[in-house]
């Protein structure tokens, strides 16, 4: 198979590089933030993908070529045929020590999966699934310092000059605007009603836990790599992602890791348990402590990771599936988090689509059992998730993959006048000792610092 590889010049912050191609069809950022914090290593640049793929809930489409089919097979199903397909073509072992050798990037909404508990109608037009199929593509590597472009078909040498060319030349000048503040769906009144419908649900034995959101919106113009790269530097997350496509563009910044694959090791780091952080350290290690040591936010996490780990059970290797950390403390920004690992073994002739699919979406915003949580949020929560609680993730032609839950994520939806509605979401897990007023407040605390920095920046103040 032919390789070829392009030697770029390196820099501290990957931004500096997709910001000279985030523009072109198809580019997507997978972003560690590694300028801003130690966790991440690797981030992945892509564009101009060579096929894409479509997910709605009754069909999905195919182009390539300039040209599309359509497929009545569920988005899951035309998925994973596809990418077994073309990992046949495309697999090089010169690229297994990559992250990502090739394949595909795309995002996954909530409601993909699970249709019949979606009584929601949706949209015959509304997107599930989104993925492009990459076979040329950037891996930045921090740790060498290393900055590398790759080509992994001999007819894609011209896409590889397109993207040296885009590189070369001096950044576009843009700009980006709110129209106004975020406005919430759920008013103060509307929650407590609904968190009172929940404590119901719980102590009728319905469900232990329920994750309830709500969704803050306004109208924006303009590029929204801007807000991107305006948030990113406010709120650096190791799991964040910046997508363009032609209906709509996703901005997330993650610090939640959902499924990662390596050489058929499966390594997921659920979320639950959550403190704001605060300006005055002392403060700030009085909230740290009083997670850590949390008995409510211990068993909420300890609910996820049962539930996690009978979802990577399915497909993984009978006896695999460990828990080797439990409640470890992270902290980001604007908050504090309890983060625990499970980590297994694929099973023979299982795939990562497999995988992926059967444990989506995450435990970790949904609830337990993940059943009856769904069907609770879809009777309660009037509006859908889309984006949020999906997933962003990578399927690489050498077998590895990883995924992120898209939380403190935002969509900007587009027309062609560059301008629409941009949507953000936040919410957390409510259990029996939970408490409304609390429960409130964190579900704006999550997302306060995006939201505020944005009508911060982007809202232009009338002069008199």
């Amino acid at each position: 198979m032919p390789l070829h590889q392009l030697d770029l010049p390196y820099h501290p912050d990957s931004a500096v590089l997709f910001e000279k191609i985030h523009h072109l069809p198809g580019a997507v950022f997978l972003d560690s933030c590694a300028h801003r914090n130690d966790q991440g290593r690797y981030d992945i640049l892509a564009a101009l993908p060579y096929l894409q793929l479509e997910g709605f809930s009754n069909h999905t489409l195919v182009t390539s070529q300039g040209q599309t089919e359509k497929h009545s097979q569920a988005p899951f199903d035309v998925f994973k045929s596809i990418l077994i397909q073309e990992n046949k073509k495309h697999n090089n072992e010169k690229l297994n020590n990559l992250p990502f050798s090739g394949g595909a990037i795309g995002h996954f909404n909530y409601e993909l999966n699970h249709p019949s508990l979606i009584k929601k109608k949706l949209a015959p037009d509304k997107i599930l699934m989104q993925a492009g199929f990459y076979d040329v593509f950037i891996i930045v590597d921090h740790q060498k310092q290393h900055c590398i472009a790759y080509s992994i078909n001999e007819n894609t040498n011209i896409k590889l000059q397109q993207l040296q060319k885009f590189i070369e030349q001096p950044a576009a000048t843009d700009s980006f605007q709110l129209q106004s503040p975020f406005k919430k769906n759920i008013s103060a009144k509307r929650y407590k009603k609904d968190f009172s419908s929940i404590q119901e649900f719980i102590l009728n034995g319905d469900c232990y836990q329920i994750n309830y959101t709500q969704r803050f919106e306004t109208h924006y113009s303009g590029n929204p790599w801007l807000a991107y790269k305006a948030l990113r530097q406010k709120s650096p997350a190791p799991f964040s992602a910046y997508i363009n496509s032609k209906k709509h563009t996703v901005l997330c910044h993650s610090p939640e890791q959902f499924l990662q694959l390596k050489e058929n090791h499966i390594t997921s780091k659920p979320i639950k348990g959550t403190r704001a952080r605060k300006v005055d350290i002392k403060a700030d290690n009085k909230e740290k402590n009083t997670l850590i040591n949390s008995k409510k936010d211990q068993a909420e996490n300890l609910m996820i990771v049962d539930l996690i780990r009978n979802d990577i059970g399915r497909n993984a290797e009978v006896g695999s599936v460990k828990v080797p950390q439990l409640f470890a403390l992270e902290s980001f920004a604007n908050v504090h988090h309890l983060v625990s690992t499970i980590t297994a073994e694929l099973a023979e002739n299982r795939h990562a689509v497999d995988l992926f699919q059967h444990s989506f979406p995450g435990g970790s915003i949904t609830g337990a059992p993940k059943i009856r949580a769904m069907e609770i949020i879809n009777e309660l929560e009037e509006v859908e998730r889309d984006i949020y609680c999906g997933s962003i993730a990578y399927f690489s032609f050498n077998g590895n993959m990883d995924s992120n839950i898209t939380i403190r994520t935002i969509l900007c939806e587009h027309n062609q006048n560059n301008s629409g509605n941009i949507y953000c979401w936040g919410g957390g897990g409510i259990v029996a000792d939970s408490k409304e007023e609390e429960e409130y407040q964190e579900s704006i605390d999550k997302v306060s610092n995006l939201l505020q920095e944005l009508e911060r920046v982007f809202i232009k103040t009338k002069s008199h």
